[in-house]
């Protein structure tokens, strides 16, 4: 684990440097340069995503899905995203649970929150489908439906990448879950596939507390108690799994968002972007783990800044800026 904290820490270290050498080429006036650095630093700390959750931001300029646009440009966010990640699922305890872990995690979330949630809104639907008071929210409900199941078939899809019992059928009638080609018949269908989900997921949970407890019989009660007491940090697996919040999920113009366990869920987006703390992320339809993906951004990042500082192109902007001012300036 030594080398892959030294490759981060360097990544960022190298990044801070050529940043340093822009600055120091671009303004003219030390004074200015000294001014300037705590404007780089705070924003940093801040938008790192450890003192202030990035759905806590403004909601105008934030998403609660996914990392915001501004903090995609806070290297330290990559760096601290990327050791985090590996740390909790690499570390020589959780390495032999994760994957029982992660398959645990999901199946929980599915059968007994996501899928509950929707059966719970097809309900609201069947019963209030022919009520004019209710139209407004029966499309709404068709509307959310609609996504989450397209999404939860997206979701599914990349689990049977690595467990093959997730089953790989569709629903035929998604495109017909509007007000105005729902009927009985396609709310039926839609009863039925919801349920074999959860079914499935049920059992997928019980499949995989099964797997975890023959690994902890594998070891020796007091050797694990060891391990987990020397390897783990309770702090980081808080951070990980959000398990302080109280809301598994949060819904958001019909869109279900997962707040827990985000160390467990697989990002859905065909390039890097991802929420916060997933553990892999997607280069070309192949999945990546965090920690090479944000080093890799993080050296894409200092190579642009070092194309700025070779040809010296804040400086010129600057000089230009300066030339155009009716009153000259000292940068």
């Amino acid at each position: 684990m030594f080398f892959e904290y030294w490759i981060v820490l360097f990544s960022a270290w190298a990044m801070a440097n050529v940043m340093g050498l822009l600055i120091s080429d671009s303004f003219k006036t030390v004074v200015t340069i000294y001014i300037l650095i705590p404007f780089l630093v705070i924003p940093q700390i801040i938008l790192s995503g450890i003192i202030v959750k990035y759905e806590n931001l403004n909601p105008q300029i934030s998403s609660p899905k996914r990392i915001p646009f501004y903090g995609e440009i806070i290297t330290a966010r990559w760096a601290y995203e990327g050791l985090a990640t590996y740390q909790f699922m690499e570390n020589k305890y959780q390495q032999h649970f994760y994957e029982y872990d992660k398959l645990k995690s999901i199946a929980n979330l599915k059968a007994n929150f996501h899928i509950k949630e929707l059966l719970n809104k097809l309900l609201f639907v069947e019963r209030n489908l022919q009520n004019p008071e209710e139209i407004e929210k029966v499309a709404y409900n068709l509307g959310s439906l609609q996504t989450e199941i397209r999404d939860e078939y997206k979701e599914r899809m990349i689990l049977n990448s690595y467990y093959e019992a997730a089953p790989t059928y569709t629903m035929k009638y998604v495109d017909q879950l509007t007000p105005e080609t729902i009927n009985e018949e396609i709310l039926e269908y839609t009863r039925v596939y919801l349920q074999t989900l959860k079914q499935f997921y049920s059992t997928t949970f019980k499949a995989s507390v099964t797997e975890i407890n023959d690994i902890v019989h594998s070891f020796d009660l007091e050797e694990l108690k060891i391990l987990r007491r020397k390897h783990t940090n309770k702090s980081l697996e808080d951070l990980v799994t959000n398990n302080k919040t109280f809301d598994y999920y949060t819904e958001t113009k019909g869109d279900m968002i997962q707040k827990r366990d985000p160390i467990y869920m697989d990002p859905t987006h065909p390039f890097v972007k991802a929420h916060f703390y997933a553990p892999r992320k997607m280069i070309a339809g192949v999945f990546v783990p965090t920690i090479w993906v944000n080093v890799l951004i993080i050296w894409l990042m200092t190579f642009c800044l070092y194309i700025l500082l070779y040809f010296r192109v804040l400086k010129r902007i600057l000089d230009f800026m300066e030339q155009l001012s009716p009153k000259k300036k000292s940068y």
